[in-house]
């Protein structure tokens, strides 16, 4: 059974460089799925009765209504088990992909939105295509370097723009935007601190895998960030597979063994390792839960995941946080219950977050995971400086009080500015 997840081994390198974009192309034997032919439209997956998904959809919950944002990755929207599903390629720049690359987020898309085996198959899907020369045949959208002119970050703040209320990021490690192998875990925080506050400030839930190595990827997963869904991959035994990574920072595990894929170029159906599908099924799960609980806050929505999760005693281990979600659970119990504050503010709580030895409030100005519970607030509430913004996020409006954002010295800020605007200094003193 084959992965599809390259295997890096120098896991902090950048993706782009490290050319991790092509699924699939790794040592060993496929493990067809039948004489495969490209056309033939996949019609089920293990996981769907595991999950009890013929029920969930039966008691008319599909996710209607929530957007959904596929972050890193191009969709073949005419593969025949997409027939049907609502998908809107919102990349910045359009490019034609390398086709080996279509592989992993068309299974993913697949996961969440196919009519037949979709975890959420009313949601629409929302999909930013990573570009640069792995990914981008005719280098349309690619600086000079080879390098996308749309990195991961830009595309987060596109999503939460664009009106996204769940991401799920279809790469596993931290793309720097540039190739080099001395960048670890500061160096990634720091790099992405302000599309995940963004995405945090407006309430948007990102989902991402742990890795697909089998080793402990605290230092160098997107899930080390604050408010990330860090999702482990495990079979329908509720074990690990063989490629899953673990994590300080592991919030839940979802299914992505045995998983039927189209497997490009050649469209042949194979039965694969996918260790991507294991955080789009999560966010299937919170998509469901959106629709169900309309009234429930984001944050809310997050209390609800991690207290479904099936350990016992709702106890925490690295391998799979919380544990497997309890779907029907999840389904059946009023988020509103819980605190509106976010549970994954602060990463180094999780072990004891549901055990009692963690008061409420989650998060530390003082300390814990990127981004700071104050540098959400501070973007939310337009008071951070713009310079380091506005190549980031163009649609972010400076709101303090720092005239030099507006001086005629410092018309180099793109940034809009509204000097003094911030809510922040308008609320009413209690």
């Amino acid at each position: 059974m084959k992965s599809m997840l390259f295997s890096h081994r120098k896991v902090a390198r950048a993706l782009i460089g490290a050319g991790s974009a092509c699924a699939l192309i790794v040592a060993g034997a496929f493990v067809p799925l039948r004489d495969a032919v490209a056309d033939d439209a996949i019609t089920g997956q293990d996981y769907v009765s595991y999950y009890h998904l013929d029920q969930v959809k039966a008691k008319g919950i599909t996710g209607k209504g929530v957007k959904i944002a596929l972050i890193g990755g191009q969709v073949d929207t005419s593969a025949p088990e997409l027939a049907g599903a609502s998908i809107i390629d919102q990349s910045p720049c359009k490019f034609d992909p390398v086709a080996q690359t279509l592989t992993r987020p068309t299974v993913m898309a697949s996961a969440l939105v196919s009519q037949s085996y979709g975890v959420a198959p009313g949601a629409t899907l929302m999909t930013y295509g990573l570009s640069g020369s792995h990914y981008d045949v005719s280098g349309t959208c690619e600086d000079d370097k080879g390098l996308p002119k749309f990195q991961i970050l830009n595309l987060i703040h596109q999503a939460v723009d664009d009106g996204a209320q769940l991401i799920v990021i279809a790469v596993p490690y931290g793309d720097f935007g540039f190739d080099r192998e001395d960048l670890f875990l500061g160096d990634m925080k720091d790099y992405y601190k302000w599309a995940f506050a963004h995405a945090m400030a407006r309430g948007v839930p990102v989902v991402a895998s742990v890795g697909d190595e089998p080793q402990d990827a605290t230092d160098y997963s997107y899930s080390a960030l604050s408010g990330v869904v860090g999702v482990t991959t495990i079979s329908t035994d509720g074990q690990l597979t063989a490629r899953s990574s673990w994590s300080q920072h592991t919030v839940t595990a979802s299914v992505g063994a045995n998983i039927n894929a189209r497997v490009y170029p050649d469209k042949n159906v194979e039965k694969v390792e996918c260790l991507s599908c294991a955080p789009a099924i999560t966010t299937g799960f919170l998509a469901l839960a959106r629709e169900k609980w309309p009234q429930a806050t984001s944050n809310q929505l997050l209390q609800l995941l991690i207290r479904s999760g099936t350990n016992p005693g709702n106890s925490w281990n690295e391998r799979t946080g919380f544990g497997p979600t309890d779907l029907e659970k999840m389904l059946s119990t009023d988020p509103s219950q819980f605190p509106d504050e976010n549970p994954l503010a602060d990463k180094a709580k999780l072990p004891h977050l549901l055990d009692g030895s963690v008061a409420s409030g989650f998060g530390s100005s003082e300390g814990g995971s990127i981004p700071l519970p104050q540098e959400v607030a501070d973007y939310a509430d337009g008071i951070k400086f713009p310079l380091e913004l506005e190549h980031e996020d163009p649609n972010y409006v400076y709101r303090g009080l720092d005239d030099s954002a507006a001086s005629p010295g410092g018309d180099y800020i793109s940034s809009p500015v509204h000097l003094g605007t911030s809510p922040r200094f308008h609320k009413k003193k209690k």
